[in-house]
C-alpha cells in the first residue's frame, strides 16, 4: 500500500496554471488586436485635425492653437477654440471626440450642431459626464466652414493636457474601427491588465479552494490574489476604448475610482502581513485613512450629496504622503528583515511605491498618466509575488501532506492501541477466572462478569473519545480493571487510593494504561507481589496524579534505548493525548528493585 496523500496542488502545478493563464492572455490580447485590416482604412476611419486660434474667457486675447499654448493654458475653466477642419465631413459621416471631464459644444457657422455635458447626466450634483467617447452626425462640413468649439472644465485638478487630448482624438468613420485601433494603441497595457487580473482570479481560486482543504497560510494569499484582480480591472478600464462600447459612462468612471482607491487598501493589507516592526502601526493607520476615503466616496456619492471626482482629487493629495510614509516604513522593515521571503514581497512592494511614486509626479508635472511606469513597478512587483507564491504554495502542500502523514500515524497509534486494550491474554485468563468461579462462587462470578463487561465497554467507550472526560469516569475504569486482576493474584495485588481531588477532567485511557504497567511489568514480575497506588493533589497551577507501585521497577534510560514498543505503546499514547488535549506533561521515574513513580500534571483551567 503506498502511503500518501493524493497531490492536488504543488508548486509545480501552481506554475502551470500560471504559464496556462499567461498563455490564454495572450492568445486573448492578439484575437482581440489581430485584425488589423480596415482601422487605418480612410473608407472606414480617418483622423481629422482643427486648425485655428484660441481663447479663455478670463481675458478674450486670442492666441496661436498649438501644443505650447495648451500647455501654458493648461487645464483652464472655460477654453473657445475657433478655427476649421482639414478637410471635408460628409453629412451621413460620424464624427468622434473624446472628452475628459469636460462640457463641450461644438458651433458649424454659429449653428449648434453638439451639446455634451452636465445636461445629460441623470447623477445629481455630477458636474461633468466623465471619461467619454461622444458622437454626432453634422450636415456635411467642408474645410472652409468656421467651427467654434467652447470648453467648460469643472474642475480644477484636470489633467494639464485635457485639450490637447481632444484634439488628438478627433476622427470621422466607423466606431467599431475606432475601438479596435484605440484597442491596438495601447495593447501592452490591455495584455497586462488582462493577465494579472486572471492571474488574481486564479490565486483568489487557489487561495480559497487550499483554505477549504485546511491548509493554513491562505489569508496574505487570497489579499494578494485580490490586489491583483482589482489592478488588473482597474487598468482594464481605459477609457480610450472603454466608453466606445460601453452604454453607462458615468458607472464606468465610478468603478474606475472605486477601483482606484481600493487598491491602496489592498496593497497595505497584504504588506502588514509580512511586517513586524512598528511601522505596521503605520501601515495600519493609513490602512485606515483610506478605508475612510473609500466609504465617503460612496456614501457622499452614492446619496448625491458630494460630486465624486472632488473627493478624489482629495485622494490624490492624500497619496503621496501614503508613498512617503509607506516607502519608510518599508525602507526600515527590509533593513531590519532576516527572512529571505519576507525580504522579497517588501523589497518589491518598495520598488512599486517607488514607481507609483513616480508616475503620480509625472501626473503632477505634466499632466499625462504614465501607465506605463505604473505598470513596470506593478510587475517588478507580481513577478516577485509569483515567485513568492510557488514557494509558499509549496510550503502549504508540504504542511498539508506533513499533517496528513501525522493523522495517519494517529490513525495507525490509536488501532494499535485498541488492539493492545484487547489484550487477549487478560481476556483468557479473566474468562478462565470467571469460569472457575461459576462451579466455586456463582455470584462472584456473576460480578466478575458484570465487571469484565464494564471493562470492555468502557475501553470502546474511551477510545471513540477526542476530548477529556470526567476523571471519575475513568477512575471507573481503572476499578474495573483492578477488580478484573484481583481475581487472578488475590492477595499478590493491592491497591491504595489517596484521592484529594476528583472533580476535575482527564484524556480518556489515561490512567488505566499507566495502572495496567504497574500491574503487569511491576507487580506480576515481583515474588510477593506488591501495591499499586493512585493518588491525587492540587498545586497552584496543576493538578497532580500519580500511580505508584513497589514492583520490580526498570532503568529508564536503558527501556528508553530498548525502545520496546510492545511495553510502552500505552505510554506514548497518553503522552500524546495529554499534549494534544489538555496541554498537560507526564514524567516517569523508576529505580530498579524499588519500584516505578508516575506522575501527570494537567494545567488548572
Amino acid at each position: 500500500m503506498r502511503h500518501g496523500t493524493k497531490k492536488w496542488m504543488g508548486s509545480r502545478d501552481v506554475g502551470y496554471f500560471f504559464i496556462a493563464v499567461l498563455i490564454l492572455s495572450i492568445v486573448m490580447v492578439f484575437f482581440v488586436l489581430g485584425n488589423e485590416e480596415g482601422t487605418d482604412s480612410p473608407s472606414r476611419l480617418r483622423q481629422v485635425h482643427f486648425s485655428g486660434v484660441c481663447q479663455t474667457e478670463e481675458n478674450g486675447k486670442e492666441m496661436p492653437l498649438n501644443e505650447n499654448t495648451l500647455r501654458k493654458l493648461g487645464a483652464c475653466r472655460e477654453l473657445i477654440l475657433t478655427g476649421h477642419f482639414d478637410g471635408a465631413v460628409s453629412a451621413n459621416e460620424q464624427i468622434f471626440m473624446y472628452l475628459r471631464r469636460v462640457d463641450v459644444e461644438v458651433f458649424q457657422n454659429d449653428f449648434l450642431i453638439c451639446s455634451y455635458g452636465r445636461e445629460n447626466l441623470t447623477v445629481p450634483l455630477l458636474k461633468s459626464g466623465g471619461n467619454v467617447w461622444i458622437d454626432f452626425y453634422a450636415q456635411g462640413i467642408s474645410p472652409e466652414d468656421e467651427i467654434k468649439i467652447r470648453f467648460y472644465n469643472p474642475y480644477p485638478a484636470n489633467t494639464k493636457q485635457v485639450y490637447s487630448l481632444f484634439l488628438n482624438r478627433l476622427y470621422v468613420g466607423d466606431k467599431m474601427t475606432l475601438f479596435l485601433k484605440m484597442l491596438q494603441a495601447h495593447s501592452f497595457s490591455t495584455t497586462a491588465a488582462i493577465m494579472i487580473f486572471l492571474m488574481g482570479m486564479v490565486l483568489i481560486i487557489v487561495a480559497t479552494t487550499m483554505q477549504c482543504m485546511g491548509m493554513a497560510g491562505m489569508k496574505s494569499l487570497m489579499r494578494f490574489g485580490h490586489l491583483m484582480a482589482v489592478c488588473g480591472l482597474w487598468t482594464l478600464i481605459d477609457f480610450c476604448y472603454i466608453s466606445l462600447i460601453s452604454f453607462n459612462p458615468v458607472a464606468w468612471d465610478a468603478l474606475e475610482s472605486l477601483l482606484y482607491i481600493a487598491m491602496p487598501v489592498l496593497a497595505l493589507l497584504y504588506i502588514r502581513d509580512y511586517m513586524v516592526t512598528p511601522g505596521k502601526k503605520v501601515m495600519e493607520f493609513f490602512i485606515y485613512v483610506v478605508l475612510f476615503i473609500d466609504i465617503a466616496y460612496i456614501v457622499l456619492q452614492g446619496l448625491g450629496v458630494l460630486d465624486g471626482e472632488l473627493i478624489q482629487e482629495g485622494f490624490r493629495i492624500v497619496l503621496p504622503i501614503i508613498f512617503v510614509f509607506a516607502a519608510a516604513a518599508l525602507f526600515y522593515e527590509v533593513r531590519l528583515c532576516r527572512d529571505k521571503i519576507t525580504m522579497a514581497v517588501l523589497g518589491s512592494a518598495l520598488l512599486f511605491t517607488f514607481f507609483a511614486g513616480i508616475g503620480r509626479s509625472w501626473y503632477v508635472s505634466t499632466g499625462n498618466y504614465s501607465v506605463d511606469i505604473f505598470n513596470f513597478g506593478f510587475c517588478i512587483f507580481i513577478f516577485v509575488q509569483y515567485g513568492v507564491v510557488l514557494v509558499r504554495a509549496k510550503a502549504a502542500y508540504k504542511r498539508a501532506r506533513e499533517a496528513k502523514h501525522m493523522e495517519r500515524e494517529l490513525a495507525e497509534n490509536k488501532i494499535a492501541m485498541m488492539v493492545s486494550q484487547i489484550q487477549p491474554h487478560f481476556l483468557y485468563n479473566s474468562i478462565s477466572c470467571i469460569r472457575e468461579l461459576c462451579l466455586s462462587n456463582p455470584e462472584k462470578a456473576y460480578d466478575a462478569l458484570a465487571q469484565l463487561s464494564h471493562f470492555l465497554r468502557g475501553n470502546m467507550d474511551s477510545l471513540s473519545s477526542s476530548a477529556p472526560i470526567p476523571f471519575t469516569r475513568e477512575l471507573r475504569h481503572v476499578k474495573n480493571y483492578l477488580a478484573l486482576e484481583q481475581l487472578r493474584f488475590e492477595e499478590l495485588l493491592q491497591v491504595d487510593y489517596q484521592l484529594e481531588i476528583t472533580e476535575f477532567y482527564i484524556p480518556a485511557l489515561t490512567l488505566q494504561p499507566l495502572v495496567e504497567n504497574a500491574v503487569r511489568y511491576g507487580i506480576r514480575r515481583k515474588t510477593g507481589g506488591g501495591t499499586v497506588f493512585i493518588s491525587t493533589r492540587e498545586e497552584k497551577n496543576n493538578i497532580v496524579i500519580t500511580v505508584s507501585d513497589t514492583g520490580v521497577g526498570f532503568d529508564v534510560k536503558q527501556k528508553e534505548m530498548a525502545g520496546d514498543d510492545k511495553t510502552h505503546i500505552g505510554m506514548m499514547n497518553v503522552r500524546e493525548r495529554l499534549v494534544r488535549q489538555c496541554n498537560g506533561t507526564m514524567e516517569v521515574n523508576s529505580v530498579p528493585g524499588e519500584g516505578t513513580v508516575v506522575n501527570i500534571y494537567i494545567p488548572k483551567t
